[in-house]
């Protein structure tokens, strides 16, 4: 239990007041042989569980030398004999330590239980293997009180040991050096080795040599072993036994988190196959657009990234990129083939593309978050887009910045009529469209990250604030 430094004040003071207090009933009640006196036994209590060692010693002494002018009984004037004063000294100094000690022991459980349900908590809501890893490596240093800790799994044909995961060391100093280590860790129990010298045989080959003492766990589901945790620190013998289950305890919390992100990324690789098998098909009806939706797509990626976008950003623009264009699969093959010379009768049904693709996609609801992207990436800045003609910042933020990815792409590609044009020549199109077609942050983005930017250069990217506002 923390206690604020007012909560702490509080205490003291009432710790201290009631010594007089219980002194004076001792007095009403007739001596130190009434009951009462045994009221002196709850402010050393108090001051042990709440403010530490030193204060329920402190307090111990006071009541004890308190205790040592007070009569056994008042009435008859019996005294208290030397044996009585030190038989009393040694209870509350005893009381004080005993009492003090089991509030640090239950202290201590509380917190270690608190950081195992706070590390599971955040476990169960990452199903990026990458990300779940590196929290893996920093909650096992952090409740283990180490200074550095990796994940290691098994992974390919040989099932041999790859980090995947590094907190406070190099992965590189991670992979080779401890085998021996590892493989009595895989086979199901917690190891150390407090012994990281120079002249150690399992010493990390390139390691800091801060680093004193590892301990090696293994990640075991049912029979079979994931992998292996490494946590290290810089004095030895910092592991012992309460050390060993506390992460033990994040181990097997990491096991399972680990299994549901595997699983996680097994449904969404799928998912992403099935969309991917899809936009080929709907494209194939032109061959013009082959592989325009993955290209594009991937140019908007490479941007997003640049601009410094969430993950969960990042995640909607590919499969909002890779489907914009969906809803061509209820738009005639001839009008697809036919490229900017339409009627105005077939370029009205062109332009329900976006609308179509919106319902279909729109009841998957693991697609949901991409709709915004099919529906308005052929929306314009100055709000002469299709097909609810949104002008400005009105336009969903990401639905702007994939229609300068998807131009890009429809510049440098062929088309029915003429060449694809030349990258450069194609970057002086977007800059020439900024402001009118597109979002000029976006252009001024877009160029300098192709043109390989630095994004901390001043025309890298959109103003903070501006792009702040939007995605709140």
């Amino acid at each position: 239990m923390s206690l604020s430094r007012v909560a702490r004040l509080g205490i003291a003071t009432a710790v201290i007041i009631s010594l007089p207090l219980i002194t004076w009933s001792v007095f009403l009640a007739g001596g130190l042989a009434r009951a009462v006196s045994y009221l002196y036994v709850a402010p050393i209590m108090a001051a042990a569980m709440f403010l530490g060692d030193f204060w329920a010693i402190g307090v111990a002494l006071v009541a004890g030398i308190i205790t040592i002018p007070i009569r056994l009984d008042l009435q008859t004037g019996q005294q208290q004999s030397l044996l009585d004063v030190f038989a009393r000294f040694g209870i509350f100094y005893a009381l004080a330590l005993l009492t003090a000690r089991l509030a640090s022991w239950w202290r201590s459980g509380a917190q270690d239980l608190s950081a195992l349900l706070q590390a599971s908590r955040e476990l169960s809501t990452s199903l990026r293997l990458e990300a779940l890893l590196s929290m893996i490596a920093r909650r096992a240093a952090e409740i283990a009180g180490a200074d550095a800790s990796c994940v290691l799994l098994r992974e390919g044909r040989d099932k041999s040991l790859v980090v995947r995961a590094a907190f406070g060391i190099e992965p590189r100093d991670c992979q080779h050096g401890l085998e021996d280590l590892d493989r009595a860790a895989l086979n199901g129990k917690a190891v150390a080795l407090d012994d990281l010298d120079p002249e150690s045989a399992q010493r990390t080959r390139n390691r800091s040599p801060s680093l004193g003492s590892v301990l090696a766990l293994p990640l075991v589901k049912g029979q079979q072993a994931l992998g292996i945790m490494r946590v290290y620190a810089a004095a030895g013998g910092r592991f012992n036994s309460h050390a060993r289950r506390l992460v033990q305890g994040l181990a097997d919390q990491a096991v399972l988190a680990i299994e549901n992100a595997r699983l996680y990324e097994s449904v969404r690789s799928n998912y992403w196959e099935t969309v991917r098998a899809l936009s080929r098909a709907i494209e194939a009806k032109d061959p013009y657009t082959l592989g325009h939706s993955e290209r594009s797509t991937e140019y908007a990626l490479r941007l997003a990234s640049y601009m410094g976008l969430s993950e969960e950003e990042l995640e909607r623009i590919r499969f909002g990129g890779i489907l914009h264009d969906i809803g061509k699969i209820g738009v005639a093959e001839h009008i697809l083939g036919q490229g900017s010379d339409l009627s105005f009768q077939d370029e009205t049904l062109a332009r329900l593309h976006p609308l179509i693709g919106k319902s279909i996609v729109e009841p998957v609801e693991f697609l949901r978050p991409a709709t915004d992207i099919i529906l308005y990436h052929h929306e314009r800045w100055d709000g002469l887009g299709y097909p609810e003609e949104l002008a400005g910042r009105n336009i969903p933020f990401l639905a702007r910045l994939f229609a300068v990815a998807n131009a890009y792409d429809t510049l440098i590609s062929d088309q029915p009529g003429r060449l694809g044009l030349r990258p450069e020549v194609a970057l002086t199109r977007l800059r020439g469209g900024a402001g009118t077609e597109f979002d000029p942050d976006i252009v001024q983005a877009f160029v300098a990250c192709m043109r390989g930017g630095s994004a901390a250069s001043p025309e890298a990217a959109p103003p903070p604030l501006d792009r702040a506002v939007e995605r709140t």
